[in-house]
């Protein structure tokens, strides 16, 4: 019997319009009324998932920036912290500035900085103006990242933005494997954290806590950052919509995140008595 669900948000939990679906609202709710536990493992900054941590009413601690961190929103305590050194985030950042090309974005403690605004960071903040001030992803633009680093901040990831995913690719494999983890996010965007940081590693030891094994777990997901806890769940689920690379590492591949697929998963596998 599964006793918890962990959800990616983008590409998967997710729709188009950045949305939970409807049907998915429905389903969650009545998962949680059985005492199944609902997780949201996102590549996000927690302030990029408080709108849809509130939307669940969820209670769980919400797992941040692809295994970096976990947050709990009721008291606003990080734990479980691993974040970049401020000497290894300095290097990726004289690195990537041999491309300007590349947009860089830091997420630390409380908010998600940049530098020189880009179409890409232009979509997040226009994105963001959208919400309710109490859950509005903070965004902040600094007149230098590298100053920014004199103040010791966290540093929970770098973001690195742009279409030339071959020269990205590159440079995600050059990084020093003992300092970093890399993963993809989305199609122009690649994600550089500390070594030993990925969701399954932290969604595990959220399942320690719970007295929860792997196996009594579900994971739904859609991209290579996913992947770890697609593989650490007892049930894996990627969405029709995922990279077709990485379809393979599923136990179980279903609609996209355009369709009721996540709630008729759930209906299935836990067979309950509903209808879309």
């Amino acid at each position: 019997m599964y006793k918890l669900v962990a959800f990616d948000l983008d590409g998967t939990l997710l729709n188009q319009d950045h949305k939970i679906q409807e049907s998915s609202k429905k389903v969650i709710a009545e998962l949680k009324k059985q005492g199944i536990k609902i997780i949201l493992s996102t590549g996000r900054h927690h302030t990029a998932a408080l709108h849809y941590y509130n939307e669940l009413a969820l209670d769980t601690p919400l797992l941040c920036c692809n295994g970096t961190y976990a947050y709990l929103p009721s008291t606003q305590e990080i734990f479980y912290a691993n974040p970049i050194p401020v000497e290894d985030t300095k290097y990726v950042l004289d690195e990537i500035q041999k491309n300007p090309a590349i947009g860089v974005m830091i997420y630390i403690k409380d908010t998600m900085v940049y530098e020189k605004e880009s179409a890409k960071v232009k979509s997040l903040l226009d994105r963001a103006a959208g919400f309710a001030l109490a859950v509005r992803p903070r965004i902040d633009q600094v007149e230098s990242l590298q100053g920014l680093l004199q103040d010791n901040p966290l540093v929970w990831k770098i973001v690195l933005l742009g279409k030339d995913r071959e020269f990205l690719d590159a440079f995600m494999k050059s990084l020093p494997k003992d300092k970093y983890d890399t993963d993809w996010s989305w199609i122009d965007q690649a994600d550089v954290m500390r070594a030993g940081n990925n969701k399954a590693n932290l969604l595990e030891t959220i399942l320690v806590d719970f007295n929860i094994s792997p196996s009594e777990t579900i994971a739904f997901g859609d991209n290579f950052n996913d992947v770890s806890m697609i593989r650490l769940a007892g049930l894996g689920v990627l969405m029709g919509n995922a990279h077709e690379d990485i379809k393979h590492e599923a136990d179980l591949v279903i609609g996209a995140n355009t369709t009721d697929a996540v709630a008729q998963t759930l209906i299935d596998v836990f067979k309950l008595n509903m209808e879309l």
